[in-house]
Parts: C-alpha cells; structure tokens; sequence
C-alpha cells in the first residue's frame, strides 16, 4: 500500500496554464494524507496541466480513469521513482473532455524473495569432524528445498536435548524467521547422547517437547526425529528399553510437530560397517542415505 503526504497541480507558464491557474486559483492544491492505492481520487478539474507526488515510497506509475469503478479502465500516464524527499512533475496537460480520476499505484513488479531458513539442532551425528561426513553435508545432493534455504547448524558433539533446550535462546531464536517474506524449520535430531548416559525417556521427551514448542512460538515449522539405535544396545540393557520409549514418546502426539523423520526405520540396527563406523556414527555412504531418506520424509512437508 502506497501512502502520499502531498498532492498538488502544476501551474504551468502557457496561455492554457495561466487561464486554469486563474480559473481555479489555488484551491485545486489537495493535501492527501494516507491516501491508499486502492482509493482513487478526484481532482474535480476536467483539465490538468501537471501533478506533483512528495512522500511517496516509489517506483510508483499513476494512472487515470473515466470511470473508477469499471475493472480494468486504468491508463498508466508515467512512471516516477519517487523518494521522500523530491517532488516530481508529470505532465498530463492535454485536454479532457470528461472528468478524470487519478490514483498511484506501485511500480515494483519484483516481490521479494521467499527465504527458508533451517536451523539444525543436533549431536555429533548431525555435524562434521574430518574425515567423518554427517548427512547435513549431503542434504543439498538430493533436496532443491534444501539447497536454496540459508542453513544454520547448532549441533554439537556430545549435545543432548537438555543442552539443546539451554542453548536455544542464543542460536536457533537469533535466526527465527522474522520477516514476511521469510519461512524457516527446526531439524531436532537428539536424544542418542543422554540415552547413552541412562538419562530417562520422559526427560528426554519434555526438553524436546519443549524445544519444538518454542520453535513453533518463533515462526520455525518443526521437523521432529526419532533416534537411532545404538550398536550395542540390546533388549538386554536399559538403554535399548530407553530408546524404545524415547521414540514411543515422539510418536505419541504427531500434532506436536509439522513433520517427522525416521532414520531408526531405515536403520534399525546400525551394525553394518558399510554405513556405521562406530555402531552409531554413518559412514559417508551412510549419511548419503541418510540424507536421501530425511528428503523423503520431507517430501510433501516443506
């Protein structure tokens, strides 16, 4: 919406000027305040020699009318790239035989770009050490979305969710998308650290609850992760039994999040030393499928 402080007709020195400047005198000169795009005025002459725009947050192109309220009867006069400090003349002196209605429109045919912002709260599985490669990495191989979004990744090796939770007011919230033209997500892939040191599932699960709802709060959709299984969990020991609960949790209240990857259904036993080095860590060609897999589960989200 265009707003005009100042709209005023030139006093043009010809004998047609002369004639109207002592016909109408300075009546004619209207201040419009807040006048809108969408309301076309009158100027109540049937001649015009020229108009003066101030104020004006430009390219701006003005226009004119017989008839206001029939679509499309608009007939663009100039266009001026208007600043809020000069005046600018368009002339528009040829003679009317009916009354004219004048309104100024934005010239600007470019919108601003779309940005999608993604913000990556993670542990070591999420970030790159050399020669390791984390899927994060190879995320732009196979996602379009992805590699024509700005990427912030805050995952930290050894990151839980508690941490993640403590550290999201001076990383994820300073890159929140704040702008209409911008759009942003929060990928939370954690919870394998603190269930390798017996933290329990419910703990767990409320700082990731809690992480997701203050994502939401600043404007991120929220892309929620279950965890991986480690190698050497087994149904044996508490910590496969925790991960079993963990992710029982996240999949509990899908309302909770706008969108949720599964890397435990495509790697339900991380054991193979072709794609994990450690029993947790992918290989390259691990976090390659990774990757792929995560564009899946987006597909149909962004």
């Amino acid at each position: 919406m265009m707003n005009f402080d100042k709209l005023e007709i030139k006093k043009k020195s010809t004998p047609i000027g002369a004639w109207l400047a002592a016909f109408l005198g300075t009546a004619i000169c209207s201040l419009v305040a807040g006048l809108s795009q969408n309301e076309p005025w009158d100027l109540n002459v049937q001649m015009v020699p020229g108009i003066w725009i101030e104020g004006t947050n430009g390219p701006v192109r003005l226009e004119y009318t017989t008839d206001p309220h029939r679509a499309g009867g608009w007939t663009p006069l100039a266009t001026v790239s208007a600043s809020n400090t000069a005046y600018f003349y368009i002339d528009t002196s040829a003679t009317n035989s009916a009354m004219r209605f004048y309104r100024a429109v934005s010239a600007s045919s470019v919108p601003p770009t779309q940005t999608n912002i993604i913000a990556i709260l993670g542990d070591s599985i999420s970030t790159d050490y050399p020669p390791r490669h984390d899927w994060v990495e190879f995320m732009p191989l196979y996602s379009t979305v992805w590699s024509n979004s700005v990427i912030h990744n805050f995952a930290l090796s050894g990151q839980g969710s508690k941490q993640a939770l403590s550290r999201y007011a001076t990383t994820v919230h300073t890159v929140r998308p704040s702008q209409p033209n911008e759009t942003g997500w929060l990928f939370a892939w954690l919870g394998i650290t603190e269930i390798t040191t017996n933290r329990d599932s419910s703990f767990i699960y409320d700082n990731l609850k809690q992480l997701w709802q203050l994502a939401r709060a600043d404007g991120f959709k929220v892309a929620a992760f279950t965890t991986t299984r480690g190698g050497g969990w087994t149904p044996e020991n508490g910590m496969y039994q925790q991960w079993e609960l963990v992710n029982n949790l996240i999949l509990s209240d899908p309302t909770l999040y706008d969108a949720l990857c599964r890397p435990d259904v495509l790697f339900p036993a991380p054991v193979d030393p072709l794609y994990f080095m450690d029993g947790i860590h992918p290989t390259p060609l691990g976090a390659h499928l990774v990757a792929q897999w995560i564009t899946q589960n987006m597909d149909g989200h962004w």
